[in-house]
This record gives structure tokens, C-alpha cells and sequence, in this order.
């Protein structure tokens, strides 16, 4: 069977695509600029941009099933027309080669923040409501594309949502927010924690559920992934024991973090500037602690490691590739 990955550069897809050339599928893998991913792997590889559809074409020539992990994160808030033009018009244009080209199932990642997380203290499962207000453009365009994903699952064309929370773990060739934080405190970059926290699920257990989605999920539904919701303390502590390297003493309450922000942000580096703002602390503060996989777990087989057998890979992984 012939797989088509998007976002194989991309975290999720760096430990995608070994996974699925295991598995001993045929891999088809979308690069737009950055291929250190997948450079070394037996793919097949094909220039393209999910906003230009005439380039998706020979990408899906002979496709059966399309995941796609392609997105553009982000906690600015000035950036809207690229966030909108590559998860919501890129979603668009996917499913219409999709169905051109007979593609069987797609296999759409969508993530935490597309859901509202409010109320904080009551459950949060796949029923729970989409955002549909957010100032953030990252979450509106995912709550939109998710949307737009399930509404196409059809005859002709089957869909499967998934939903991972935050993502951690080795293959975070960019790297991510979560990877960017983990080389800053383990350089001591970082001079303060806050409070807040977030749930944290490892990248190899995300990966292994889209390869089980191929076969097991069932078509137009959709299932989150989350591991468990731990503190900034929590998570440095466990970053001191994991790393050998000691977190910063200070835990700062997250208003005193807020009020901060302009004052701190002229005088921090570009690499710190990016995981400290508002949005940042935002998400930190308004995080569900009671996120809900157990469908995922029934239907895909879905396992979630501790978070400290992440953090020590990642870190593992960061030392042998040059990041620190």
C-alpha cells in the first residue's frame, strides 16, 4: 500500500515515516523546503506546497491513504495569512486531490487547541466543543480545518481526525516550542519557570497511533491524544533528573509573568522571546487538566508514555544531532 505523509519534515512526521517504511508501506512524502527528516530514508520524495494544488499531483499518483501532519503553529498574532492559507486552504486543496485522485482515507492531524478548553475542570473528550472565538488564528484555523475534514468523510473518501496535545519527544528537527524550551533550560538560557502547566504526550506514541489509524480508525471520527497534564515545576523538576542540568529556582506566578512581558521582552533573545509572551502564558493558564484519550486507547490501541522517558530521549536526541 502506497502512504502519502505531509509535514514529513515536520516532528510528527520525522518519526511518521520510519514507522511506516517498517510497517513495509510505500512512503510518499511532500518537501517544501526542509528534508533533513526523511533525507536518509527510503521515500519517495516530491517538491510541493499544500497551498499550490497543481503540485500535489504526481504526490498522490497511486495513493490509498494521505496523512496529513503539515501545519503552520503559531502563537503570534500577526501572521494570519499564512496560518489560514496553510491549515485551512491547505486542507481545502488536500481533499480536493483527495478525491481526484481516488486517495481511499485521509488521515488529518488536528490538535488540543482546536477544542474550547473551558470550563478548566470538566472533562474534555471528542465531544467536547470546537473554539470558535479564540484570538489565536493557530486555533481558529484548526477548529475550522477539522471542520471542513470530517464534513468531506464520505464513500468516495474516508476521514480520521486526530487530536494530540502537547508534543515531546526525539525527531524535533525544527525544533518545536516544547524542544526550543529544552535546549534553552538545559544552556540555562532560561532564567525563571512560570506556573501554569500543559499535557504533555511523547511523538513516537502519537506516531504510532496514525499508523494504527490506517487500519483501525473508524471512518469520520476522531480521536484525541493526550498523555498527562503535569506543571512547569513538575516538568522542570523532571527535566533537572532526566538531564543532569538544574532548572531555574524561581517559578514565577503567571500574572506577575504577564505584567512582564513588555518589560522583560527588549532585553531577552530572539530564541527566548519566541516561548515567552502572552499567548505563551496564556495557553499555560487556560490548559485542561482532564483531557481524555480513552476512545483513542479502545479503538487505536493508543498508549501514552511517562513524560520523563521523553524528556531524557529528547534531550538524548538534541545532544547527538548538535543542538546542544
Amino acid at each position: 500500500m502506497k502512504i502519502a505523509v505531509t509535514g514529513a519534515s515536520g516532528h510528527v512526521g520525522a518519526n511518521l515515516c520510519p514507522l511506516l517504511i517498517k510497517k513495509g508501506y510505500d512512503v510518499n512524502v511532500l518537501s517544501y523546503r526542509d528534508d533533513r527528516a526523511f533525507r536518509n530514508l527510503n521515500v519517495n520524495i516530491f517538491k510541493g506546497d499544500l497551498t499550490n494544488p497543481d503540485t500535489l499531483d504526481d504526490f498522490l499518483q497511486g495513493v490509498e491513504v494521505v496523512i496529513n501532519t503539515a501545519a503552520y503553529i503559531s502563537v503570534n498574532l500577526n501572521d494570519d495569512d499564512q496560518v489560514y492559507a496553510t491549515n485551512v486552504t491547505g486542507t481545502k486543496n488536500l481533499i480536493a486531490k483527495c478525491l481526484q485522485h481516488g486517495v481511499k482515507r485521509l488521515i488529518h492531524f488536528s490538535s488540543i487547541h482546536a477544542f474550547d478548553a473551558f470550563p478548566l475542570d470538566h472533562l474534555l473528550d471528542e465531544q467536547s466543543p470546537l473554539v470558535e472565538h479564540s484570538k489565536f488564528i493557530y486555533d481558529r484555523t484548526k477548529s475550522e480545518a477539522e471542520k471542513i475534514v470530517r464534513a468531506a468523510n464520505s464513500e468516495k473518501l474516508e476521514t480520521v481526525v486526530l487530536n494530540p496535545t502537547s508534543i515531546i519527544g526525539p525527531g524535533d528537527y525544527k525544533p518545536s516550542l516544547i524542544g526550543r524550551t529544552m535546549i534553552n533550560l538545559y544552556k540555562k538560557k532560561i532564567p525563571a519557570l512560570v506556573s501554569g502547566g500543559y499535557d504533555f504526550v511523547d511523538v513516537r506514541d502519537i506516531a504510532q497511533a496514525a499508523v494504527n489509524a490506517i487500519t483501525m480508525a473508524k471512518p469520520g471520527e476522531k480521536y484525541l491524544l493526550s498523555g498527562k497534564w503535569h506543571s512547569i515545576r513538575e516538568f522542570g523538576d523532571l527535566f533537572t533528573e532526566m538531564s543532569g542540568v538544574r532548572r531555574p529556582r524561581f517559578i514565577c506566578p503567571l500574572w506577575l509573568a504577564s505584567a512582564s512581558v513588555p518589560i522583560a521582552r527588549p532585553f531577552l533573545n530572539k530564541e527566548i522571546k519566541v516561548v515567552f509572551n502572552h499567548q505563551t502564558i496564556e495557553i499555560l493558564e487556560c490548559s485542561n487538566r482532564n483531557i481524555c484519550s480513552t476512545k483513542a486507547q479502545k479503538e487505536l490501541g493508543f498508549k501514552s508514555r511517562h513524560v520523563s522517558e521523553s524528556i531524557k530521549d529528547a534531550v538524548q536526541w538534541f545532544k547527538e544531532n548538535n543542538y546542544l
